[in-house]
């Protein structure tokens, strides 16, 4: 294969006899750590939207108005004097009537609501460390997949020894791997600033902190794995390699 590909250095081609460059395997236990991601993301956002959504319930029922004569207004003619009254009559039964709704519908939306919430935030909580262990897990695997292509080494084996468990610090990225390949190594320096990581050397100056935020940190962590992923996909990094090595 290596052969293939340096003959044809400009070809993205699988090689035509079917020799694979690159391990599907891979790039499947990437894609299934990304998704997992994914999935436990979608998990909190929806807790967030529905904890959101709790706060702004309204507490009551729309008000409704009920037609009746107030004090101050004209009396009516003698002609509907009997007409109005039993209107009034029957508006003030009406009000008392939605009063006592409104306060049972309040008080039932209020213990549902209340329930739920507290069943969203449990399960938030619930969710946070998976979530967590998801981020890491994938920008650690694909961060191995990259350094093992770079070494020449089994990228499979790489995948799979990679444990989050090891890790416990949040947020947490790996160091960029280093293929040699200067363009393609400021590329995943450069990934990895933008996912939060520090510059080897950088000037003291003051920085803004910004206060904790799950879904964000690991945004940019799944986002610096995704770098890392997209660089070795179809064996892209290995055909880099062996062109610039032939």
């Amino acid at each position: 294969m290596a052969d293939y590909v340096r003959s044809y250095p400009d070809v993205d081609a699988p090689h035509p006899d079917g020799v694979p460059l690159w391990p599907e395997q891979v790039d499947q236990a990437l894609a299934a750590l990304r998704a997992r991601c994914l999935q436990l993301r979608g998990y909190l956002t929806e807790a967030n939207a529905g904890l959101e959504h709790l706060a702004a319930l309204p507490g009551l029922v729309p008000a409704l108005e009920v037609p009746f004569t107030k004090k101050g207004q004209p009396a009516p003619p003698p002609s509907v004097k009997a007409s109005v009254a039993r209107r009034d009559r029957a508006a003030q039964a009406c009000r008392r009537a939605i009063d006592k709704a409104a306060a049972r519908f309040t008080t039932a939306l209020e213990q549902a609501a209340a329930a739920y919430s507290e069943a969203l935030t449990v399960h938030r909580a619930e969710v946070e460390e998976p979530y967590r262990d998801a981020c890491v897990h994938y920008v650690l695997a694909a961060a191995a997949a990259v350094q093992a292509a770079a070494d020449g080494r089994d990228p499979i084996g790489a995948v799979k020894t990679a444990d989050p468990a090891a890790i416990t610090v949040w947020p947490w990225l790996p160091e960029a791997p280093v293929t040699g390949l200067a363009d393609v190594d400021a590329s995943l320096d450069a990934a990895r600033l933008r996912a939060g990581g520090r510059p080897a050397k950088r000037r003291r100056r003051t920085v803004p902190v910004q206060a904790p935020d799950l879904l964000r940190e690991g945004s940019q962590i799944t986002g610096y794995g995704d770098a890392l992923a997209d660089l070795v996909s179809q064996g892209r990094l290995s055909r880099l390699l062996l062109r610039r090595r032939s």
